[in-house]
């Protein structure tokens, strides 16, 4: 006869009912399929993950070993090292007109991450989240943003944009959507994917 041993409840690994509620990346899923197709030797023009389409540029890629040989490997700032936090600083005063301190840069994996961490830091269940969204079935805004808003309960309020007002936002809908509950009100401009303002 066979004996059955269970493992202990608390060894089950499970995920929390809030990571359940979040769906799949639409991106990864697009990704996935591209690679997939890649594979079978079909050629793809690759457009979901916005990347580059030329390798890293030689001095970057000369500067990420050399970093490496000289052991700068261990853990820094979590806002991003000194230096980096710096050299954004002096890149956007240049490049974009606009002055910061390295106190005011945060350098994360990318933008999922840092919004995730906004939208965790200050959105509590019930709290709205208030971004913009084109009027038909698809929906021309980043498609993390509302699984993003699950992970803290946050509520997700739409705001419609049309074809016929240019996808504008119309600022009289804006007013009307934003409440006592209206915690985050994402503005993404130039709008990923329609490139208004």
């Amino acid at each position: 006869m066979k004996h059955v041993v269970q493992q202990p409840r608390w060894l089950i690994p499970r995920l929390s009912p809030r990571v359940n509620s979040v769906m799949p990346s639409k991106n990864l899923a697009i990704i996935n399929q591209a690679t997939a197709l890649v594979a079978e030797g079909i050629p793809v023009i690759r457009l979901a993950a916005r990347e580059s389409d030329f390798d890293t540029p030689l001095e970057i890629a000369e500067a990420a070993i050399k970093a490496i040989n000289e052991g700068c490997t261990r853990y820094n700032s979590n806002a991003g090292t000194l230096e980096l936090r710096n050299a954004i600083c002096q890149k956007t005063e240049k490049e974009n007109g606009m002055t910061y301190t390295p106190d005011q840069i945060v350098v994360s994996n990318g933008a999922k991450q840092s919004i995730l961490h906004g939208m965790m830091a200050v959105c509590s269940p019930g709290d709205e989240v208030v971004f913009t969204c084109y009027n038909t079935s698809s929906t021309p805004f980043w498609v993390s943003y509302p699984e993003i808003a699950r992970l803290p309960h946050a509520t997700r309020v739409i705001l419609p944009t049309c074809m016929s007002n240019d996808l504008l936002l119309d600022p009289k809908l804006l007013e009307a959507s934003v409440a006592e509950k209206s915690r985050l009100l994402i503005i993404c401009s130039p709008s990923n994917p329609t490139d208004t303002p």
